[in-house]
């Protein structure tokens, strides 16, 4: 019979999958960058040729809108308004004496989807008219397209462009002029600016910690996919604001985060180490700029995944407080009574006293090297359940003995289990004690058929 993995909400801490500090959702955006809309659905006015193709173009600075049916600047009863705000870039136009149209005639809508759509309403004297209309760019391009068919002009490229950086970061997917730089080759930012918050990377590039890597997806369809060796990649602010999911990510090739070093061999770049990433469905190792923090210090703020020194990632301190602190990864094998007992504390050199933990021993602090499966949320072992491990300080935490989901046992040392179902909880059928307590590696089936008690992330 199969059991499902069993959650212990006392370590029900999820690590960060970002790498750089998450922007408000409910910021006020920057005006979108200027562009021209095509109106959808056929053209503004009754009466006019079925085939006519009617467009709003707007320019944020100095503000202004323009129809093509004859209502412009020249026209206007009061000032244009062209605004960001938190849903996108509200349109604002009110004119008079234009399109063969009497009295006011005035038009509200707003730019979304990455400044992409204009959603509109256009009144006047026997005119109401609800429309849609697509940009030309801004936001229109695809970033995932090959060079030559990204919803560009020629000469240009779709890519994540840098409106702010304070005090929020906020960016849109807009066509900007090509770059020269290759995949691997150096790479530099402009500043922010919808003319400047750009890289100069070549189309279907992006540019991550000075290197051009290839644009990818999530969609796991082939032109998203990145090369083998390398794994597609989410980047807070990039191809997204806040909170919303990105479009597109960057390749970045994997790494071991224990030795730290990369597929291909080499280390990470300067100033970057390896960090493992896990969310809902799998577990990536890239290499990220390194953070400064060591093992058993309180990480501030919001913890990320590289907020730790590379070989560490961060932890809930202990069953009391929701403090994160950051924890040394070490070399695990497996361990129980009789088993590598010596071990216990990760296979030399990458044992989690080389980082300055207590032994497995000491009664108050002890640290064991645990299998990292246990910090994964998904039912398949990804390439790091059985291979990498992390250090647990097993003597601050306690676990659930009766399915309550209350904590009322001090967690067993990886030496004092067996492979018998001897310890409780008692399953039935009877289960591994070792591989429950995540110090021995799972089989190769499905993770689903082993029950465990599972750590937060």
């Amino acid at each position: 019979m199969r059991r499902r993995r069993r959650a212990a909400r006392w370590l029900g801490w999820a690590s960060a999958i970002v790498m750089a500090i998450v922007s408000s959702a409910g910021a006020v955006r920057p005006p979108c960058p200027g562009g021209t809309f095509t109106v959808q659905g056929g053209p503004l006015l009754p009466g006019a040729p079925p085939t006519q193709v009617d467009t709003v173009t707007v320019t944020p600075d100095p503000a202004a809108v323009e129809l093509s049916i004859g209502c412009g600047p020249a026209n206007a009863v009061k000032p244009d308004k062209v605004r960001g705000a938190k849903r996108g870039t509200k349109v604002r136009a009110t004119w008079q004496g234009c399109a063969a149209l009497e009295g006011k005639i005035k038009l509200r809508g707003i730019i979304v989807d990455d400044c992409g759509r204009l959603t509109g309403k256009l009144k006047a004297k026997g005119v109401k008219r609800v429309f849609e209309a697509t940009g030309s760019g801004g936001g229109a391009c695809d970033p995932l397209a090959a060079a030559g068919q990204q919803g560009c002009v020629a000469g240009e490229k779709c890519t994540w462009v840098v409106l702010q950086d304070t005090p929020d970061p906020i960016g849109t997917t807009t066509c900007v002029p090509d770059g020269v730089q290759d995949l691997g080759d150096l790479c530099t930012q402009g500043p922010a600016g919808e003319t400047t918050g750009f890289d100069d990377c070549k189309a279907g590039l992006i540019c991550i910690n000075g290197e051009c890597q290839d644009v990818c997806g999530f969609d796991g369809s082939p032109e998203a996919a990145c090369a083998v060796g390398y794994n597609c990649t989410r980047y807070s602010g990039l191809f997204a604001n806040g909170s919303d999911d990105p479009v597109a990510g960057a390749c970045s090739e994997g790494c071991n985060p224990v030795t730290q070093l990369r597929t291909s061999g080499s280390p990470c770049g300067a100033g970057q180490g390896c960090y493992l990433l896990t969310s809902s469905t799998e577990t990536i190792a890239v290499c990220a700029s390194a953070g400064t923090i060591a093992h058993g210090e309180l990480i501030p703020g919001t913890p990320f995944a590289n907020s730790c020194l590379p070989g560490h990632q961060p932890r809930r301190r202990d069953e009391i407080t929701q403090d994160v602190e950051c924890g040394a990864l070490c070399q695990v094998t497996d361990v129980y009574m009789g088993m590598n007992e010596t071990d216990e504390g990760g296979v030399a050199p990458h044992t989690c006293a080389a980082a300055g933990a207590a032994a497995p021993d000491d009664p108050a602090n002890g640290e064991s090297c645990r299998y990292w499966w246990a910090r994964e949320a998904f039912d398949t072992l990804s390439p790091y359940s059985n291979t990498v491990g992390w250090c647990f300080k097993h003597a601050a935490f306690q676990y659930d003995t009766n399915g309550d989901s209350t904590p009322d046992a001090p967690f067993p040392r990886c030496v004092t289990l067996t492979t018998g179902d001897v310890v409780p909880p008692i399953g039935n059928p009877p289960h591994n004690d070792a591989q429950y307590f995540w110090c021995a590696a799972l089989p190769d089936t499905q993770a689903l058929q082993v029950s465990r008690v599972r750590a937060g992330r």
